[in-house]
């Protein structure tokens, strides 16, 4: 046995392994005491939880903003009023500016505008000269001569007092003609016109303008109201005097007028069917006023 020697350490020191960079290897739950990271705590279940901390779990952090409005609403309502609305302008095309209101897109036309400016200065009843721009199954489109951006619509029945079965058979593109404003909408940008009233009526023409002249025939319409005439008792004769036609073709039905005319013994009469005009002498001991209810008891019958 040797002696006087030192023994070699039964464990290692701590320091040791210091020294040499590395650390001691610990105990889990000693690893898990050295983690810094705080951990989640979980709160109780609702069951559990005071009334006032369920309360306030269940409230949105966040309230819900208020509904936007409508911005096609807007324009709309600006449009039927007629008001101006202030609007950032995003982009510019040929045709006008694009007004983007993020929920949808306005395109505003110059060409709607100049339009919209120039029927504001036109009035009901104002005289126009046209050209006819292109003719419709129900109507023309006049384009105006002092305003060339705007043309409008002359419906069939606005065309003429004749009678007629297609439009072009009365108008046709390219003629020059005079319109009468009916209607301006400057907000829709339309404008309608009217060629027949820049001539006169010709049922409200008065009877003294007439050009009577000899009969030649007599409408079926008119003689079975002369028919009817001589088979009335207070009738002693319907005698057939002077005729006319005229140029206009008239779609209204019979007319008979009773004319101021003093006849010995009688009425004068006029009868009206189309575009021929019958003078009738009836004579007859009845008053005024009871020749007008026969003569239009005897208009209802046809």
């Amino acid at each position: 046995m040797q002696t006087g020697g030192i023994l070699p350490p039964m464990h290692t020191p701590l320091h040791h392994h210091a020294r040499c960079g590395k650390h001691p290897k610990l105990p889990r739950q000693d690893l898990l005491s050295h983690n810094t990271r705080p951990s989640r705590v979980l709160p109780p279940p609702a069951a559990q939880q005071k009334p006032e901390q369920a309360q306030t779990a269940t409230k949105p952090s966040l309230a819900r903003p208020p509904p936007r409005a409508d911005p096609w609403a807007i324009v709309k309502k600006a449009q039927q009023e007629s008001e101006t609305l202030a609007v950032e302008v995003k982009s510019i095309n040929r045709g006008g500016l694009v007004v983007d209101s993020e929920a949808g897109r306005v395109l505003l036309s110059e060409k709607r505008v100049a339009q919209s400016q120039a029927l504001s200065r036109l009035k009901v009843g104002d005289i126009q000269r046209g050209v006819v721009r292109n003719v419709e199954d129900y109507g023309a489109f006049v384009t105006l001569t002092d305003v060339p951006s705007i043309s409008g619509l002359v419906h069939k029945s606005e065309l003429s007092w004749d009678t007629f079965m297609n439009v072009d058979d009365v108008i046709k593109a390219g003629d020059k003609v005079t319109v009468k404003i009916l209607d301006v909408d400057p907000v829709a940008c339309r404008i309608t016109l009217s060629i027949k009233q820049m001539q006169q009526d010709p049922l409200t023409q008065t009877l003294d303008n007439v050009s009577w002249g000899t009969t030649k025939s007599v409408p079926e319409d008119i003689q079975r109201v002369i028919d009817r005439l001589n088979m009335q008792k207070s009738i002693d004769e319907v005698i057939i005097m002077q005729q006319s036609v005229e140029s206009h073709l008239f779609s209204q039905e019979l007319q008979l007028f009773l004319t101021k005319a003093e006849i010995p013994g009688g009425f004068l009469v006029v009868a009206r069917s189309g575009s021929t005009l019958q003078q009738l002498q009836i004579r007859s001991s009845l008053s005024r006023e009871n020749m007008k209810d026969l003569l239009a008891s005897v208009a209802k019958m046809e």
